[in-house]
């Protein structure tokens, strides 16, 4: 699945699911939490769609990391593609 094929509802979805997500990168388990967290105080399209943009930077700044690679994975239930 390539990383771009992956639209701002999955991402919200994603966010949203955090605390029920086994995750093994510590850093991606903080920030969805963090994401989560940011989006209930202030909901709003606005403020989602910020979330899901770091969200994104994030990954893509990280993806070089084994296990925020094998997490993508569980989480969208196939290998994702930057």
């Amino acid at each position: 699945m390539k990383f771009t094929a992956i639209d701002s509802k999955q991402w919200e979805k994603v966010i949203a699911r955090s605390d029920d997500l086994d995750l093994s990168s510590f850093s991606l388990k903080i920030l969805l939490r963090q994401l989560k967290v940011k989006i209930e105080l202030n909901p709003g399209v606005e403020t989602t769609n910020n979330c899901i943009k770091n969200l994104k930077s994030h990954i893509v700044k990280y993806y070089s990391l084994p296990n925020l690679q094998k997490d993508l994975e569980n989480i969208f239930g196939q290998k994702v593609e930057i």
